[in-house]
């Protein structure tokens, strides 16, 4: 990945998804005054799933993709809006979010780490 790209983490469960997404296909957030997070997709973006260990996931990056297009508002849901994923991608074998160390991948090297977000920017050399 190139130093220029818009690079993301995406979080998402890959089963009962507490949002309407369409795992591979479409992803879906809030943008309301409560929490957005609709500036995150202004641009060409590259991205890697993350599903958290909390509400029963794996705690693991197990794939990846693009978005190439712009959001478009949920028709169902006020407040919330879909991306489309383009070029989806699993991995041949999920990656825990920590090393053999215990440090959290993400913490290291990545100013924008907060777990409490589950859009966020990482460094496109991550």
């Amino acid at each position: 990945m190139d130093e220029k790209k818009h690079c993301l983490v995406l979080t998402q469960h890959r089963e009962k998804d507490l949002y309407n997404d369409f795992h591979g296909k479409y992803y879906h957030f809030p943008a309301n005054k409560r929490k957005s997070f609709l500036n995150q997709f202004n641009d060409f973006i590259e991205f890697v799933y993350y599903e958290p260990i909390k509400d029963g996931g794996k705690g693991e990056f197990y794939g990846y993709g693009r978005i190439t297009k712009k959001p478009f508002k949920d028709k169902r849901e006020d407040g919330f809006y879909f991306v489309e994923i383009d070029e989806f991608r699993e991995f041949t074998k999920p990656v825990f979010y920590k090393d053999e160390d215990g440090n959290i991948l993400e913490e290291i090297n990545n100013k924008h780490y907060n777990p409490q977000n589950s859009v966020r920017k990482i460094p496109s050399k991550f």
